[in-house]
């Protein structure tokens, strides 16, 4: 039987995916950066109001709303499969919002895009972006979100507490501002506020107490502020509630002062709210921040919250009202987030 050669072709390597970049990438990658800084863009102005909605669902629960800015990160390394993939889309994403028009400090949203993306990119990176699956992709998300969280309530979320009901939501719904607390000098040349040209409120907690001096007000704001001269002394609580006496935002006085300056994202344009001055406010924390529970005795005036600044000091008993406008900087969240709602 004559004998039979088989011949068999030589076996193709398997092909594996490069890790350098391609112009391709480079251009798929901004592509999905732009789109991603059209929504960032978007959410900006529409934050407020629905983080307002699912703060007063649960205090803490608008910060689930946070991960619409930063689900680009993972959304990039698994659409490119590059390294730095995230840090790439990030970056142009951040470009983008501030071109078209961003209320945020462009220094600060690009260093928490950068941080963003570092976090995104490590469960790939371990992986030596080998495997994009569910796992991997679930595990990524999270450590973003646990990374922003807990930013968020190291420098933003100021007085909060990580195991206190609403710190520990707040980590929950990331897995949502800021809170600015002044106590001004008492000197008469000196002021809780001080700024040139203009000095714009966009989000966030703001309640300051200080000396009438030389004190300012906010410009403008997309949201409503409220001024006004009353006095106390170091002690007294500084409290401010809403019609239903649910308290908005509060502070324990360090010194005597004689102003306070005060925005919320509770605030309504043309809203009644009440100053209570020496007062007690249930569930304050050491520095006397509160912007849940209610505050009961003390000294009552009522202020009248706007995002322009109108005429006439106001005074303790005599109603609210908005200091002239001053000069000053730009004041800006600098950071996505807001308040704690």
């Amino acid at each position: 039987m004559p004998a039979t050669t088989i011949h068999t072709l030589p076996k193709r390597p398997i092909a594996v995916s490069s890790l350098k970049w391609q112009p391709l990438d480079i251009a798929v990658g901004a592509t999905l950066g732009a789109a991603c800084g059209v929504i960032f863009w978007g959410l900006n102005f529409a934050y407020m109001p629905i983080s307002s909605v699912f703060g007063a669902i649960l205090p803490g629960f608008a910060s689930i709303v946070h991960a619409v800015w930063y689900f680009s990160g993972t959304l990039a390394v698994l659409i490119l499969r590059k390294p730095g993939a995230a840090l790439y889309v990030n970056l142009i994403g951040t470009l983008v919002e501030t071109v078209i028009g961003s209320q945020f400090d462009l220094g600060f949203v690009i260093i928490s895009a950068l941080l963003q993306g570092v976090f995104a990119e490590i469960p790939f990176a371990l992986t030596r972006y080998r495997m994009f699956n569910l796992p991997i992709s679930i595990a990524s998300g999270a450590l973003v979100a646990l990374e922003y969280g807990t930013y968020l309530m190291l420098f933003r979320y100021v007085g909060v507490s990580f195991v206190s009901p609403r710190g520990i939501v707040h980590m929950i719904s990331e897995v949502t501002g800021g809170v600015l607390l002044v106590n001004g000098p008492m000197s008469g040349g000196d002021g809780a506020f001080d700024y040139d040209l203009t000095a714009t409120v966009t989000g966030g907690t703001a309640l300051m107490v200080g000396s009438t001096g030389m004190a300012q007000n906010f410009t403008s704001g997309e949201q409503p502020f409220a001024f006004i001269t009353a006095s106390g002394n170091a002690g007294d609580s500084v409290a401010v509630a809403n019609a239903d006496g649910t308290v908005v935002a509060s502070l324990m006085a360090a010194k005597q002062f004689g102003m306070v300056l005060v925005s919320s994202p509770a605030f309504e344009e043309g809203g009644s709210y009440s100053l209570v001055i020496g007062g007690q406010v249930s569930g304050a924390n050491a520095d006397g921040y509160a912007d849940v529970g209610t505050v009961s005795g003390g000294t009552t005036a009522e202020i009248t919250a706007s995002t322009t600044a109108s005429g006439g000091m106001g005074g303790l008993g005599m109603g609210g009202g908005g200091m002239p406008a001053g000069q000053g900087g730009d004041i800006q969240r600098g950071m996505r987030g807001g308040a704690l709602q």
